[in-house]
């Protein structure tokens, strides 16, 4: 039986492997030489945004526990 196919839709159609493209890509970046080592800048803390912080996520936290809880008090002094 003979299948003819048009040649727009053999652009959609999925290869047999298709990670196989992506293997020789990455395979193409290993090679290649990539200039500075990231280990060699040192971490300063004071480039993290507040938001991203430790300190910063608790205080966000707590915030809105305090803003939920006033909401709740605020509800519960209205109905009774």
């Amino acid at each position: 039986m003979n299948i003819a196919v048009h040649p727009a839709a053999l652009e959609r159609c999925i290869p047999a492997d298709p990670r196989e493209a992506v293997r020789d890509r990455y395979r193409d970046l290993a090679t290649q030489d990539r200039p500075g080592d990231p280990c060699a800048v040192p971490f300063d803390a004071r480039r993290v945004p507040f938001r991203q912080s430790f300190g910063g996520s608790i205080l966000i936290g707590l915030a809105g526990v305090m803003v939920f809880c006033g909401l709740i008090w605020t509800l519960v002094e209205w109905v009774s």
